[in-house]
C-alpha cells in the first residue's frame, strides 16, 4: 500500500514554523529599516498568526494585506496568503501570490516545492514536476521534497523515476519509513518481491505502527507464495487500522490462493464495503470463491 502524507497539514506546520524561526532570528525584511516599520511588520505578522490560529483566516487575510498595502515585497506576506487561498480553494489568487513569493526569494527550494504540490493537486502534475525538480535543485538532499516528487511521478505511472526518488529520500533521511514503504510497494507492483522486501523490513524497522507497511509487506509475501506470512501481516495492518478496503482485498486475495474460500469472500465483501475502488475487483473474487466452492461440494459428492 502507498502512503501519502496529508500535504496540506504539512505545508501549514512548515510555513508557521518558518515564521516563529525567521522572526526570532532576525526582523523581517523591509524597505524601510526604521524601528516603526520593523514593529509594524512584526506585529501585524504576529496578529495575522494569532488570526490563522483561532481560525479567523479572513482576518489573516486582512493583516497581510495591511502589509502588503506598506511593503508590497513582503516575502511572508505574500506567501502565507498564497497558502490561505489554496486552503480557501481560490487558485487564482493562491497562483499569484506563489509566484510573486518564489520571485522574492529564487534560490528557496522550499518556495518550488510548495508551489508544485499546489501545482499538482490543482491543474497538473505534469506542469508541477518542473517546480520540483527546480526545488532540488536548489535542495537537492531534502527528504520531504525528494518523497513527494516520487509521489507525483508515481501518480503520473512512471514507476521506474518514482522509486529512484523514494531510495533518495531513504538516503536524505535514514529512519524515513513512509519512503521505505513506498519504495517497496512500488517494486511489488512491478513484480519484484524478493528486491522489495529489504524496503518493508525497514519500514516497519522505523515505524511499527504504520499498517500501510504492514500491508506492504504482506503483499510482498504474497506475491512470493508464502500466503501464512501474509496472512500474519494483514491481520496485524488490521489491527492497528480497520478501515482501509486495500488491506481486506489484499488480505482476501491471499485467503482465495490458500482455498479458504469462504473467509476469502468474507473479506472481499467487507473491502467492497469500505472502498467502492475495490467493488468490481471484490465482486469478481467473490464469483471465483463461489465458483471453486461450488465445484468443490460437487467433486465430494
Amino acid at each position: 500500500m502507498f502512503y501519502n502524507i496529508d500535504m496540506m497539514k504539512r505545508f501549514l506546520i512548515l510555513i508557521f514554523t518558518l515564521f516563529f524561526i525567521t522572526t526570532a532570528v532576525k526582523a523581517v525584511p523591509l524597505t524601510n529599516e526604521s524601528n516603526i516599520d520593523k514593529h509594524f511588520s512584526k506585529i501585524s505578522h504576529t496578529l495575522a498568526l494569532a488570526n490563522v490560529a483561532h481560525g479567523n483566516v479572513y482576518g489573516a487575510i486582512e493583516q497581510y494585506y495591511g502589509i502588503l498595502g506598506y511593503e508590497p515585497d513582503d516575502l511572508y506576506a505574500n506567501y502565507y496568503l498564497a497558502v490561505i487561498y489554496q486552503e480557501l480553494g481560490n487558485k487564482r489568487l493562491a497562483s499569484k501570490f506563489y509566484k510573486k513569493a518564489m520571485s522574492l526569494n529564487p534560490e528557496d527550494g522550499k518556495m518550488y516545492y510548495t508551489y508544485g504540490m499546489f501545482v499538482a493537486r490543482t491543474s497538473s502534475e505534469k506542469k508541477a514536476l518542473k517546480y520540483l525538480e527546480k526545488a532540488l535543485e536548489y535542495s537537492p538532499y531534502d527528504a520531504e521534497i525528494l518523497y513527494d516528487t516520487g509521489i507525483v511521478y508515481l501518480e503520473q505511472e512512471d514507476n521506474e523515476t518514482a522509486l529512484k526518488y523514494f531510495i533518495e529520500a531513504t538516503k536524505a533521511e535514514e529512519e524515513f519509513s513512509a519512503a521505505y514503504n513506498n519504495a517497496c510497494f512500488t517494486l511489488a507492483m512491478d513484480n519484484k518481491f524478493q528486491e522489495a522486501l529489504p524496503y518493508c523490513e525497514k519500514a516497519i524497522k522505523y515505524d511499527n505502527k504504520s499498517f500501510a507497511a504492514y500491508d506492504s509487506i504482506g503483499y510482498v509475501y504474497f506475491g512470493l507464495g508464502q500466503y501464512d506470512k501474509a496472512v500474519d501481516f494483514f491481520e496485524t495492518a488490521i489491527k492497528i487500522n480497520n478501515t482501509t478496503g486495500e488491506i481486506y482485498f489484499h488480505l482476501a486475495q491471499t485467503l482465495e490462493a490458500k482455498g479458504e474460500y469462504n473467509d476469502a469472500i468474507t473479506n472481499y465483501q467487507v473491502a467492497s464495503t469500505l472502498d467502492r475502488q475495490y467493488k468490481s475487483k471484490s465482486n469478481k473474487g467473490i464469483k471465483n470463491c463461489r465458483k471453486k466452492l461450488s465445484k468443490a461440494e460437487k467433486q465430494s459428492i
